[in-house]
């Protein structure tokens, strides 16, 4: 009995690695249909960040760069709103300046944010990303 079930599993095992698909009678069948797929799957995940990695830095980059200056914009325009900075005509100068200087910054970094992220939508699009 034990020698004819280790001979008989020596046999089994030495005839196929992997079973044959029952369709095409060759070893693999379906299971290597699905590893392929799997394969092609990652390779497009991996070709759609290689192309769309230093775009979405870029965008993420702009975002914190523009939330910075926005948040100055904001400290600026509440610094202009108190009544007291009035009474000193060079702070109210010097407020008005850097408030106008952060406002045109703000506005150049919502371009580039706008190009990147067109350029960043385009890229996923080419290589079929979401």
């Amino acid at each position: 009995r034990v020698g004819g079930a280790v001979a008989g599993t020596a046999r089994a095992s030495a005839g196929a690695s992997r079973p044959a698909d029952r369709r095409s009678g060759q070893p693999g069948g379906a299971r290597e249909g699905r590893t392929d797929g799997k394969r092609e799957a990652a390779e497009r995940r991996n070709a759609r960040h290689r192309a769309t990695r230093d775009l979405k830095r870029e965008v993420e980059q702009v975002e914190r760069e523009l939330g910075t200056v926005e948040a100055r914009v904001a400290e600026l325009t509440r610094a202009m709103a108190d009544p007291e900075v009035y009474g000193d005509g060079a702070e109210v100068k010097r407020l008005v300046a850097e408030h106008g200087a952060a406002k045109d910054r703000a506005a150049e970094l919502l371009q580039r944010w706008e190009r990147a992220q067109l350029a960043l939508e385009e890229a996923e699009a080419k290589v079929g990303g979401s």
